[in-house]
């Protein structure tokens, strides 16, 4: 018969056809990655704040979201091996297209609520460069500048050198002592490399010391707000 002259598989196609089995054929495009933020910042981020920001970016349904939140950090501490230094760490995930109910907090991949000076973001030994180099974010959000412990420069430098492309949009502090110097600092970079700067001096109050600063209501209103005037510098 003609059939041994046929490959294995396609006799295999055949005899299926023949016992009345039908085949779909799906199309799919494995080659199509979704865009990606990655945010940096600090114990705000850990917080009710970090968490209602990712939420409002995971509702656009455009992006996977990774967000670093280190407590009591400057820009200082990502230029670094990034740890545990002060008073607990938050890394949290989610995918474009992954289902996180209302009420779901999403997933981490690592978190401590108090000091212990491990390495934060152990996949990549802590170096903030070898995780960039790897995803290659599309755009990183800063949301520093609380605490004045500065190197600017040097944050830049490193996510610059290690994805070109990745878009940088920086997200301004709120009110507190010695304003002006902080935000005189971010200005500095933001201006040298026309970098946006998201403002948040105007939306709530003076922050307070306490471990989450503001929660609940303020800092919804607060994450919304930010996220508004995201919108128009995200691609």
């Amino acid at each position: 018969m003609y059939t041994k002259q046929l490959k294995g598989a396609q006799k295999v196609v055949i005899f299926l056809i023949l016992l009345g089995i039908s085949f779909i054929t799906y199309s799919q495009d494995t080659t199509q990655k979704s865009k990606s933020i990655l945010i940096l910042g600090d114990s705000h981020l850990v917080g009710d704040f970090g968490e209602y920001l990712h939420r409002y970016l995971y509702k656009m349904d455009k992006y996977d979201i990774t967000s670093i939140a280190i407590g009591g950090a400057g820009s200082v501490h990502f230029t670094m091996t990034m740890k545990n230094f002060c008073c607990g760490y938050k890394i949290r995930v989610s995918k474009k297209g992954e289902v996180v109910g209302e009420k779901e907090r999403f997933r981490t991949l690592e978190i401590q609520r108090v000091l212990t000076n491990e390495v934060v973001y152990k996949e990549y030994d802590g170096k903030l460069s070898k995780l960039v180099a790897a995803e290659k974010p599309d755009i990183v959000l800063i949301a520093l500048g609380s605490n004045y412990v500065n190197a600017h420069q040097d944050l830049i430098n490193i996510i610059q050198s290690n994805s070109a492309d990745s878009k940088i949009i920086w997200i301004g502090p709120f009110l507190r002592e010695n304003f002006q110097a902080r935000i005189d600092a971010i200005l500095k970079i933001t201006n040298k490399y026309k970098i946006p700067l998201v403002r948040s001096d105007d939306i709530i109050g003076n922050d307070t010391l306490t471990t989450t600063h503001f929660y609940g209501k303020t800092a919804s209103n607060w994450a919304l707000k930010v996220t508004e005037r995201l919108k128009p510098h995200l691609n």
